[in-house]
């Protein structure tokens, strides 16, 4: 018999929601396969230096110590040191803190990519939704029930859009572009904290009735910037 325990810094300001939040985040991992590895994809530019690099390796640090995987970030820099050239970077971490980079040519850019909604809700509290790995069953489901398109937004149990299944999701309501907020179920992308803190985009849930409402939608992350999408047929059936 094991016992494992969890909790969290409670303080004046805390949020009563939150803070369950974050306790249901950390126990979730009991219930998880450790077969996967900690995942970073990334975008070298023609003199061979990666795009937002130091947001990528927070991010990565971040998701090695939650998962408490051993992490040398001078092991990591190494290899990506000899990157050279325009390419996509894949770099992964298992579980015993084994580094492996793979690179290969960057994607095609297509000219307006083709989304649908899913209907299948996340759990937000799922911590591979909030955490980048090469466990990417949900997102791979998702993609199985739309073959005809080229991204699926993703909801959760609440009616709320939260991320494409490979980027984050961008709206435009009243004239202002927003993104959904972490805790609706999205991953922390580099390329989102980026608009965020430029003031480019704004943090707001956005409810599946307000998709029809948009006046712009748009997909980002590091390795493909930001794409304006079109919805394959009407979001509200």
């Amino acid at each position: 018999t094991a016992l494992y325990g969890t909790g969290g810094g409670v303080t004046i300001d805390s949020d009563p929601a939150g803070e369950y939040l974050e306790s249901r985040w950390k126990i979730a991992i009991l219930t998880h396969t450790a077969d996967f590895s900690l995942l970073e994809t990334m975008r070298s530019g023609a003199d061979g230096k990666i795009y937002l690099l130091e947001r990528h390796l927070d991010r990565l640090a971040s998701s090695a110590k939650y998962f408490d995987i051993s992490l040398d970030l001078e092991s990591v820099r190494d290899p990506l040191a000899t990157v050279g050239g325009p390419a996509r970077v894949r770099l992964t971490v298992d579980r015993f803190g084994g580094v492996h980079v793979e690179t290969s040519r960057l994607p095609t850019t297509l000219a307006r990519p083709r989304v649908v909604l899913d209907d299948v809700p996340v759990d937000p509290s799922d911590p591979f939704l909030h955490h980048k790995t090469t466990n990417r069953a949900i997102y791979e489901r998702a993609m199985a029930r739309h073959p005809d398109a080229d991204d699926v937004i993703l909801i959760n149990d609440d009616d709320l859009a939260t991320e494409t299944t490979m980027a984050n999701l961008v709206v435009q309501l009243d004239g202002v572009w927003c993104t959904p907020p972490l805790d609706d179920g999205c991953l922390a992308g580099i390329e989102r904290g980026l608009l965020l803190e430029e003031g480019k985009v704004e943090e707001r849930s956005v409810r599946i009735r307000d998709l029809d409402q948009a006046t712009g939608l748009a997909r980002v992350n590091s390795l493909r910037g930001w794409e304006d999408v079109e919805f394959l047929s009407s979001p509200i059936s």
